[in-house]
């Protein structure tokens, strides 16, 4: 786990492009890139499965997962700095709201993870986000 921590880290750093659409949508499309790589594919699969039968893995594997939780909820934390997202903002479900399709459709297969569709799923979560004065509709 602590190499696999080091790898993702490195092929995924945190990005800061100035705004949260923009973090947030490299972040994702990098995310969802990793369909790319079948061999990838099958490990993430494993390691979740392993992490819910062995309760030695379960730790590892949650301190892999909480470390990209926390680059997540650091773009979020700034967002709601510089004024982009509610001051309220429940950080912690927000992750888990960019992170559940990935997860979801990995580990099930029902739908595509394509890197293309990460703009309008970004686009979708921050939609609700937003101060009020700043909403908009997902597609705009």
């Amino acid at each position: 786990m602590e190499a696999y921590t080091q790898a993702v880290a490195q092929r995924m750093p945190e990005p800061d492009t100035g705004t949260i659409e923009g973090d947030l949508t490299e972040f994702v499309t990098q995310l969802y890139r990793v369909t790319a790589y079948p061999l990838r594919v099958r490990a993430l699969r494993g390691l979740m499965a392993e992490a819910q039968l062995d309760p030695d893995f379960r730790d590892p594997f949650r301190a892999w997962v909480n470390s990209r939780r926390a680059v997540v909820a650091g773009l979020l934390e700034r967002a709601v700095l510089r004024g982009e997202l509610v001051p309220d903002l429940d950080v912690g479900h927000t992750v888990d709201l960019i992170f559940g399709p990935f997860w979801y459709r990995l580990l099930v297969g029902h739908e595509p993870l394509d890197p293309d569709d990460a703009p309008a799923h970004v686009s979708h979560v921050l939609g609700c986000l937003r101060p009020h004065e700043e909403r908009r509709e997902p597609s705009d």
